[in-house]
């Protein structure tokens, strides 16, 4: 399609979507899952047609800033950050909190805000906080018929925050991107641009890069939160008690997905099941220099590792690796940091007993998390014990845009590798 045939087409899809808007506004009423599924699909459709426009317009520059703020690699420079302009879907870097990037506009989204997150969810389980004066007025607003609460996002926004700071693959790098849309079109390059001269009057050759789309689609990851009855008569506990299992929670699946999701049915494919991630067997010539052929096979790709992840029984290894006179071999100066995290499993292989070492530049790895938070509480689940359950759903997904910036180590074993 032309750039022209393109707008026209983003015209068309709008307007279609206008008519469903106007016919909900006129009738007073909140849309059918049918108007809403057909709001959804169309704006998802215009917001590819977008992706697309702005990669003609830029010249598939992957660096490239197309209008309406919306950029190909869609983050700011270093020691920068602002709030988004009008319709910008931009990237957050790992310093950048989304409290900062959205902040509450009306003096009603200020008042949300405020509110204690402990404190509000209490109000839901039917137990008096102390001072949750405000949390039990706003409540009314955000629980529907079945029970359920919509966790305001003035509030999710420092929860989210607290698990970006967990997480050690956004810590590592990956950008975050707030979803507007249950659906969201990436441009992932799959075959690095490389250049060629061109002698006059004769063609140039083909450019080498390839440009391919990834999606993000938020799935639905729950979590349930057995919480004492007691605990909610503290108000001054409560609040960071039930953020920093819920952060805690979102982290660790954020780097789960991230790092070895499966792509099966709803969970996100991550970095180890890419098809297009180089995979190779560890070797016998020594742990370290696998890490070195990891990172040298990443820079002959143009690419450079800014952090390792690993399980932690392979740091536990090389923490306790010496050389021939006894004494503990540091790690080398030219290594990235190392980051060990359960979500490594030692489990992997026909024997089941190995594990993988993912080296990479882990801004190529885009989390998308859905401005939604819902929470059920579930009473009678645990009622022997004086506890309520919370069981939450929140949306997320994982995009890995260039998967040449990551390299695998496969069949680490525990004595690596004897």
């Amino acid at each position: 399609m032309t750039p022209k045939e393109i707008k026209e087409k983003r015209a068309d899809l709008l307007a279609e979507a206008e008519v469903i808007i106007s016919k909900v506004e006129a009738e007073k009423r909140q849309p059918t899952t049918e108007e809403r599924d057909k709001f959804n699909d169309l704006m998802y459709e215009t917001n590819t047609l977008k992706i697309k426009l702005d990669g003609i317009e830029a010249g598939l520059n992957p660096t490239g800033t197309g209008k309406a703020g919306l950029s190909l690699d869609m983050m700011d420079g270093p020691g920068t950050s602002r709030t988004v302009r009008p319709g910008e879907i931009r990237l957050l870097r790992k310093d950048e909190k989304i409290t900062d990037v959205y902040p509450p506009k009306t003096k009603e989204e200020r008042q949300i805000a405020e509110l204690d997150l402990g404190k509000f969810l209490g109000c839901a389980c039917g137990a008096e906080p102390k001072d949750s004066e405000a949390e039990r007025r706003a409540l009314g607003s955000y629980l529907d018929a079945s029970g359920s609460v919509t966790v305001p996002s003035g509030i999710l926004g420092s929860v989210y925050d607290l698990a970006r700071n967990k997480s050690y693959v956004i810590q590592s790098g990956a950008p975050t991107i707030l979803m507007t849309t249950p659906k969201l079109m990436l441009p992932r390059l799959v075959t690095d641009v490389s250049g060629s001269w061109k002698v006059e009057n004769e063609e140039a050759d083909d450019a080498t890069a390839v440009f391919g789309g990834v999606e993000l689609q938020a799935r639905t990851l729950f979590f349930w939160i057995p919480i004492s009855k007691e605990l909610f008569s503290d108000g001054a506990l409560i609040g960071p008690t039930l953020e920093r299992s819920i952060a805690e929670a979102t982290a660790l699946e954020i780097d789960r997905c991230a790092l070895v999701g499966s792509g099966a049915g709803e969970t996100p494919q991550g970095i180890y099941n890419d098809a297009d991630v180089t995979q190779t067997a560890v070797s016998a010539n020594g742990a370290w220099n696998d890490i070195s052929d990891s990172l040298y096979r990443l820079e002959n790709a143009n690419h450079s590792a800014n952090a390792i992840i690993l399980s932690p029984r392979s740091q536990n290894y090389l923490r306790k690796l010496k050389d021939g006179d006894g004494i503990y071999i540091k790690q080398p100066e030219w290594s990235p940091p190392l980051k060990a995290t359960k979500q490594v499993l030692d489990t992997y292989g026909e024997g089941g007993d190995e594990s993988i070492i993912i080296s990479g530049d882990y801004t190529n790895v885009i989390i998308g998390l859905r401005n939604s938070l819902t929470i059920e509480v579930l009473k009678e689940v645990k009622a022997q014990r004086n506890q309520v359950v919370m069981m939450g759903a929140l949306r997320m997904d994982v995009a890995i845009i260039r998967p040449a910036a990551f390299d695998v180590v496969t069949g680490v074993l525990s004595a690596w590798n004897a």
